[in-house]
């Protein structure tokens, strides 16, 4: 009888052990076809990026305002190209969650940028003139990972350092010889405090 009983009790622990697992299962199933769960404050991301060899990396809460050509001769060296596109954020939005660790500034008289310290992918530029925005290198940024409207050329600055070699098409947006009228004026503002 004792047999018999055992029997009995491991058919229905596996029975509930089955039905723990089909539900289990299922519930799996749903939550994967559901997808993850995000937090607030994941969910709020507007865009991540990272750097070539991948040990600086971000993250924006704001998709970007304007997508600036910079062909002044810094821009040009650091990317061995005609020119820098900048995509411009709230300095507020940007999270680089290990901070300065792996960045190098390289300051000049009007601008900071960061770039990584191991592969010298350039991150970020800002201008102490206007605390409010951070330029962050577009090609950092992951593409798929953006929120909203694709980013769109807004406006070609220093033309007047292109290379000669290089033509810019055709695409009706403002070029400016140095910086934006309005930026200009910001800009000399700052230096005149400054001096």
């Amino acid at each position: 009888m004792t047999c018999a009983r055992t029997m009995i009790q491991s058919r229905f622990i596996w029975l509930l052990l089955r039905k723990v697992i089909v539900t289990n299962f299922n519930i799996t199933l749903i939550l994967t076809i559901q997808g993850p769960t995000m937090s607030s404050s994941q969910s709020a991301i507007a865009l991540t990026g990272k750097c070539h060899c991948g040990l600086v990396n971000y993250s924006s809460t704001s998709a970007p305002q304007n997508l600036t050509y910079c062909y002044c001769t810094i821009c040009r060296h650091l990317s061995g190209s005609p020119f820098i596109a900048w995509a411009d954020i709230p300095s507020s939005s940007l999270d680089i969650p290990n901070g300065t660790t792996n960045l190098k500034t390289l300051a000049s008289k009007i601008a900071d940028r960061t770039i990584c310290s191991a592969c010298g992918s350039s991150i970020t530029m800002k201008y102490p003139s206007d605390d409010a925005t951070i330029g962050i290198a577009a090609g950092t940024i992951d593409e798929r990972s953006l929120k909203g409207e694709a980013m769109k050329l807004t406006e070609h600055i220093f033309v007047e350092q292109k290379p000669g070699w290089y033509n810019i098409p055709e695409d009706g947006l403002k070029r400016w010889e140095r910086f934006s009228a309005d930026f200009e004026e910001k800009l000399q503002a700052w230096m005149k405090e400054r001096s």
